[in-house]
């Protein structure tokens, strides 16, 4: 087959257990040279060794995830409350689990961006040029 590839790692490299494995990973996706690299994770530090600080951002982030399903206005009580319990399951892992048996480490999207520099990624985003507000309180901003 001919033509470039398409990697997705949607929501999945927050599950490797290191910050050098992160990388490394991130290194081989760009020798396989795609064609392009979606990167999607979310954006806050469950990484923290720090149990309080950690608990903090989990509260944060998950308080606005339930705000923003509570809105959806095209699904009923019982969806919106099968979703909480999903996200109810990565709280459980976050502060409930110790590091080394915990598999939800989130980082800021900074940390992400960092790696993807360092393999020699190219960034195409105008959203990392400034700060961006999505309702709910959520920003996302790269330093």
């Amino acid at each position: 087959t001919s033509g470039k590839i398409i990697v997705n790692a949607s929501l999945a490299l927050h599950h490797i257990q290191s910050d050098r494995l992160r990388s490394e990973t991130i290194a081989r996706v760009k020798e396989m040279q795609p064609g392009a690299f979606l990167l999607i994770e979310p954006n806050v530090d469950h990484y923290e060794p720090n149990f309080h600080r950690r608990f903090q951002n989990c509260y944060r982030h998950f308080h606005h995830l339930f705000q923003v399903i509570d809105r959806i206005g095209q699904i009923g009580t019982a969806d919106k409350n099968a979703l909480k319990l999903f996200f109810g399951r990565e709280i459980e892992d976050i502060i409930g689990k110790d590091d080394k048996d915990r598999f939800e480490k989130h980082e800021p999207a900074s940390q992400w961006i960092d790696r993807l520099k360092a393999s020699d990624f190219t960034i195409k985003s105008d959203l990392l040029k400034a700060p961006v507000e999505a309702g709910c309180g959520v920003e996302i901003s790269y330093r």
